[in-house]
């Protein structure tokens, strides 16, 4: 059986994430990364980020039905592949885990789909190459050769010329879904929110240091929320964002009627 593999890129594909670099930021110059674990405290925004438009609407329907594809033997492997970096905006919170942008959504796509969904990360190259390659997630997931050709892939990306060009691998059968870019407006409440529930989680500390851990915090991030708004353009959200779900039917086709080998825009 060929490899099967959908490959999710990220800002503006599966949501606008401005917030998690500020939140990232923010956790660089405050002392509170030294007693917090980020993963169960992101887990726990989830619901706030839905409601708040973070992610593209129908964005948990479609990673939830991926997993069951998954878990039913028609996919074999999930893949983020974003060309944002793992070298910059890193936090080493209490436990010791690097945190990027990229690893927090592998956890967030995780705990959407209610599985261990994702099986691998790539980020941009050290080389710096924009353009994404068919043969480096096929290096990474280890998979032999001579079945790079008869591969099944499709990626999912809003700029179609970092998507993979169709002779990366000769004769492999590909699909690249371009989906229109999605974008809102930075929300400085929420990330004024974020900032303040974050000092709350931290461990084992004495109602004093929370007072003035908020009180330097509170300063750091009306600082940063009013640069980001002098400088931010409040008209990005779309009227009508298309939803994930508008996507579906590539999923269906690909993984149980595959036929097609040509670029789709939609």
């Amino acid at each position: 059986m060929p490899p099967r593999i959908v490959i999710l890129d990220n800002d503006q594909t599966t949501g606008d994430y401005d917030v998690f670099f500020k939140w990232l930021n923010w956790l660089e110059v405050s002392n509170i990364r030294n007693f917090i674990n980020i993963a169960p405290i992101l887990v726990k925004f989830i619901c706030l980020f839905e409601r708040e438009q973070i992610f593209r609407p129908g964005l948990k329907k479609f990673l939830r039905r991926v997993a069951t594809l998954k878990q039913e033997g028609k996919i074999d492997y999930v893949v983020i592949y974003t060309n944002q970096t793992s070298e910059h905006n890193t936090v080493t919170d209490v436990s010791g885990l690097p945190i990027t942008i990229p690893k927090l959504l592998e956890i967030i796509y995780n705990a959407l789909s209610n599985s261990n969904l994702i099986d691998l990360t790539l980020t941009r190259p050290q080389t710096g190459e924009l353009t994404k390659s068919f043969s480096r997630v096929f290096s990474a997931l280890d998979i032999p050769l001579n079945k790079w050709k008869a591969s099944k892939t499709l990626f999912f990306d809003d700029l179609l010329e970092h998507c993979p060009k169709t002779n990366d691998v000769t004769d492999a059968e590909k699909g690249h879904v371009r989906v229109k870019d999605y974008r809102t407006p930075f929300n400085s409440s929420l990330f004024m929110r974020m900032c303040r529930t974050t000092v709350s989680y931290a461990i084992n500390k004495p109602r004093a240091f929370y007072s003035r851990q908020m009180m330097i915090d509170d300063m750091t991030v009306a600082a940063m929320s009013a640069e980001i708004l002098d400088t931010e353009n409040n008209d990005y959200r779309p009227k009508r964002p298309e939803s994930f779900g508008y996507y579906m039917p590539f999923i269906e086709k690909t993984f149980n009627d595959y036929s097609h080998n040509n670029i789709i825009e939609v």
